[in-house]
């Protein structure tokens, strides 16, 4: 399965307007109601409540807009209705069946007194990242994301976005360096590096 990374944008309309593209698909790239999609629009606020979606946050204005710079697992989501203000960065998990998808969007307009809203969005997924050694060393990762720990022989990182990760491992005295190794997550997915610490030979 490849990992969806998309780029778009969208309008979404108060449903006392137009009830038929008040929620926006996104992954699928098309409007509905306000059971469709993975959020919907009205009263000038985002309402992250159908089908199950579980929760949508406004980031702020200085947030980049780059899903490569998030650590979603710090980011705690909620179900009422968030104000829709321009310029904002929103981050909302896609509707139930979709587990490990993230809609990052920005609000770039609007019109006609907030009936239409207009986002700019990138559709992401996100898996884990499991690093275990028979020594307590220190690694490096290199990716979509980068990651670095030391003193641990089992490390773990939830909600990583997907692509393909580089690990590579640290100097230990009197040990052989594990070769660097590379995987590809994939949504929903768990990759897991091993270090094998073997003492030199003299």
């Amino acid at each position: 399965v490849t990992p969806i990374r998309k780029y778009g944008k969208a309008y979404l309309h108060d449903p006392k307007h137009d009830i038929w593209k008040t929620s926006f698909h996104f992954s699928m790239g098309n409007n509905g109601n306000l059971a469709d999609g993975d959020f919907y629009y009205g009263e000038g606020k985002f309402w992250a409540n159908n089908r199950g979606q579980q929760g949508l946050v406004d980031l702020g204005k200085s947030v980049p807009f780059d899903p490569n710079r998030l650590n979603i697992s710090r980011i705690k989501f909620y179900k009422q209705g968030v104000k829709a203000k321009h310029g904002h960065v929103y981050l909302s998990r896609a509707r139930r069946g979709e587990d490990n998808r993230y809609i990052l969007f920005r609000v770039i307009n609007s019109a006609q007194k907030n009936k239409m809203i207009g986002v700019e969005y990138t559709v992401f997924e996100t898996g884990s990242i499991v690093v275990q050694s028979n020594k307590q060393s220190s690694f490096s990762i290199r990716g979509p994301r980068r990651f670095s720990s030391e003193g641990k022989r089992r490390w773990e990182k939830d909600k990583v976005i997907t692509g393909n990760y580089t690990i590579i491992f640290n100097y230990i005295s009197g040990y052989q360096i594990p070769p660097s190794q590379t995987k590809r997550l994939e949504r929903g997915g768990t990759i897991v590096f091993t270090g094998e610490y073997r003492p030199n030979r003299n």
